[in-house]
């Protein structure tokens, strides 16, 4: 696994990214659907698997194997900054 990336917040098999959305306006706070969104974010998830042999693609480029991330099967959720926390896995509500 390669060096852990400061902009994302790590727990456990899962990494989140938190980004303020400037000039935004959604229609509720997808974990607790309150309608009032001052400040409104993106909350990226990605989970990390393990690639079990090197793969070659079309332009010859080789990706190794090793640890990974990845957005699949994951979610993003738009929010309160407060709310998108409490709602990443491994987090106690």
């Amino acid at each position: 696994m390669t060096k852990k990336d400061k902009s994302w917040n790590y727990c456990g098999n899962y990494r989140y990214k938190l980004q303020k959305l400037f000039g935004w306006t959604i229609k509720g706070c997808e974990v607790c659907g309150d309608k009032n969104n001052e400040d409104v974010y993106i909350q990226t998830e990605e989970r990390k698997y393990f690639l079990q042999k090197d793969i070659v693609l079309k332009n010859d480029t080789i990706i190794k194997a090793g640890w990974r991330w990845t957005r699949h099967g994951c979610i993003s959720l738009y929010g309160h900054k407060e709310c998108l926390i409490k709602a990443r896995k491994g987090v106690t509500k």
